[in-house]
Order: structure tokens, then C-alpha cells, then sequence
């Protein structure tokens, strides 16, 4: 019995020391799981390479990240917001820092909208202000610079034409680039296609209803579904809010059609300005701001046919689930950056230039 209890109590020792064991190896594996909560600050601008950066990066085909500063860059420049009428820049994941173009007022000033990378290779974006006849300050601009820094005016506004856009652009099915425009003058806003060769046609301009029940003041980008349509919101307008409006849901056709969807009223949230996104799957979704639910806007998504001339594979059980397909789930291609993206085919080299080549409009 002695001989016994004493096994017995050597087992226990044994299974307790196992325990331990154990449970140190779970705190390893966990530790070992957790990502590092380490934060790092990869670039700090100090004005002569830009400052005021208000548009999230994009990730190029090169791998590098491109973005914009709204101030900063040339200080021959004189932007009624800061020194410096802004710059395109180029970064690496490292933080090595280029900047590609500084904005010298007379092709635009303040690009506060997220770039756009087109099947082209250049990246195309808007400036808020600058050019035309919007006094004081300028209506803004579209423009089309390269990874190598040659920047190109498409296109400067004129309120006749809408001005001051605030959102970024997409492009199209058909290769063409869609935007909106902020009220100015008289007008409410407005939406807007573009040829990359910087051929602008207004598709439709907003409070053309009384009481603008349609929407006014279009803030965020654009989305394009896979009936061809374009969606997205007004931060104004609508049926409620006095005076200004809760702002609207609306889809307007390649045609110029416009149909409000959604009307907000303050009990279901009111005046969206947010960017409009794509999940794996499902429908997409817009933020809400300044009332009602936290909850996100459900609505409809561009999809991976928005890139010409882009093919994607069936998904497959190999192919993992993290780029778009034509079959509408999300397929890894070696050939994608990490945002999904495709990698197209590098741009002809070209060297920069300080000053843009005025395109005649």
C-alpha cells in the first residue's frame, strides 16, 4: 500500500509538473501568435517636402505607396492655407520618402483626395482649388502624373462645369474616370466623367429638383457596380434637416440617370461624407457621420470588372481568398500588391518635371 500511495504520489508530482510544462508552452505559442504592438513613424514632413497629408496612401504596382499633401512644396506658392501649394509623393514601405511633383497654383492647389492608380500605370487625382474663375481662391482640377513625376492638367473647372472637387476618382468599365464636384456658385454639385486624355462631360448637377430633394454636395468617391451603374451619397439635400438637408443615397447611370435610393432623416443617420468600400464579400458599405446609428450604410460595390482588360481566374481551393474575380470572390494571383490590386505593367520611364505641360482643354 506504501509502495502504492508513493507511486501514486509520484504520478501526481509527475502530472503536475506536466501542467506546468503546459501551460508555459501556451504562453510561448500565444506570445509568439500576437502580432507586435509596435508603432512606427515612417515619415515626418516638414513642409518643404509637403505637410498636411489628407487622403489615405495607395499602394502602386511597383509595390511603393503613393499619396498626396494638401500644403507644402513650393513656398513660391502662396496657398491661402499654408505654405506651399501641395505635392504628390512616392514612399517606400521602409519610409524612404520622393517627392514626385510640388503643385504651383497655376495647375492646381490642395489635392486633399485619395490618388487613383488607372490600368495605364499613372495615378490620377483632383486639386481642390486653383485655375478658373472661382474667386478667390480657384475651382480646382483634375490631373495625371506619373510614377516618374510628370504631372499633367486634364482638366481645370470653371463652375460651369462644376468646381472645388473633394473626392477622389475611379475608374470605369469603359476606361474612363468618374467623379463629383462640390457646390459652388450656383450650382449644388455635380457628377462628371473624364477621358484619361482630359475630355470632361457633366453627367448630372444636383438640387436639380426643388427643394434639391435630390441631394447636394456629393463629398465621397464613387463606386461602380456590376450593372454598369455608379452609387454613392450626398452629404445634403434629400427631405429633412432643415436647412440643409440629411443627404441622400443616389444611383446615377453612364448616362447621366440619376435615382435617389435613400433619403436620411436623422433617426436612420444623417449627412455621409465617408469613403464608400468593398469587403471580401457581400454588399459594400459607407460611413455615416455628425447623427443617428453608428451603424455602416449597406448599398452596392464596384467590382473587379471596373478594370479593363484585367482577367482573373476562377477561385480555386489553391488560390487562396484575398484579390477580386470576375466570379465575385476574392482569388491571390502572385501577380497582385497586397491591397489586391492588380500589378500592371510599369510605365514607359520618364523624368520629372517641376511644372506640368498645360493641356489644352
Amino acid at each position: 500500500m506504501d509502495r502504492i500511495a508513493k507511486e501514486g504520489g509520484g504520478l501526481s508530482k509527475l502530472s503536475w509538473w506536466k501542467t506546468i510544462c503546459l501551460m508555459c508552452v501556451f504562453c510561448a505559442v500565444g506570445a509568439i501568435a500576437l502580432p507586435a504592438q509596435t508603432f512606427k513613424t515612417l515619415v515626418s514632413f516638414n513642409g518643404s517636402d509637403g505637410s498636411f497629408p489628407s487622403a489615405a496612401v495607395v499602394q502602386g504596382s511597383d509595390g511603393n505607396f503613393y499619396g498626396t499633401t494638401a500644403g507644402g512644396g513650393d513656398t513660391a506658392c502662396s496657398s491661402p492655407f499654408s505654405s506651399g501649394c501641395g505635392t504628390v509623393f512616392k514612399m517606400t514601405a521602409g519610409g524612404k520618402l520622393t517627392t514626385l511633383y510640388s503643385f504651383g497654383g497655376a495647375d492646381g492647389e490642395y489635392p486633399s483626395a485619395v490618388l487613383l492608380q488607372a490600368t495605364n500605370g499613372n495615378f490620377y487625382g483632383t486639386t481642390w482649388i486653383g485655375v478658373g474663375k472661382c474667386a478667390p481662391y480657384g475651382c480646382g482640377t483634375v490631373f495625371e502624373v506619373t510614377p516618374g513625376g510628370t504631372l499633367t492638367t486634364l482638366h481645370g473647372f470653371d463652375t460651369t462645369d462644376g468646381a472645388n472637387p473633394r473626392a477622389g476618382l475611379v475608374q470605369a468599365i469603359d476606361g474612363n474616370l468618374y467623379g463629383s464636384t462640390a457646390p459652388a456658385g450656383a450650382g449644388y454639385g455635380t457628377v462628371f466623367k473624364i477621358t484619361p486624355r482630359g475630355k470632361l462631360t457633366t453627367l448630372y448637377s444636383f438640387c436639380h429638383e426643388t427643394g434639391c430633394t435630390d441631394g447636394k454636395d456629393p463629398e465621397a468617391e464613387l463606386v461602380q457596380d456590376t450593372d454598369g451603374n455608379f452609387y454613392g451619397t450626398t452629404w445634403g439635400g434629400g427631405a429633412n434637416c432643415a436647412p440643409y438637408g440629411c443627404g441622400t443615397v443616389f444611383k446615377v447611370t453612364p448616362g447621366g440617370t440619376l435615382t435617389t435610393l435613400h433619403r436620411f432623416n436623422s433617426t436612420d443617420g444623417a449627412n455621409p461624407g465617408g469613403r464608400w468600400f468593398k469587403p471580401a464579400t457581400g454588399p459594400s458599405t459607407g460611413q455615416r457621420s455628425r447623427a443617428g446609428p453608428t451603424a455602416p450604410l449597406t448599398g452596392v460595390a464596384r467590382s473587379s470588372r471596373s478594370l479593363p482588360g484585367v482577367r482573373w481566374p476562377r477561385c480555386t481551393a489553391s488560390t487562396g481568398l484575398t484579390a477580386p474575380s470576375l466570379s465575385g470572390r476574392w482569388c491571390k494571383l502572385p501577380t497582385e500588391t497586397s491591397t489586391g490590386q492588380p500589378r500592371l505593367a510599369g510605365p514607359t520611364t520618364v523624368a520629372p518635371s517641376s511644372r506640368s505641360p498645360q493641356r489644352a482643354h
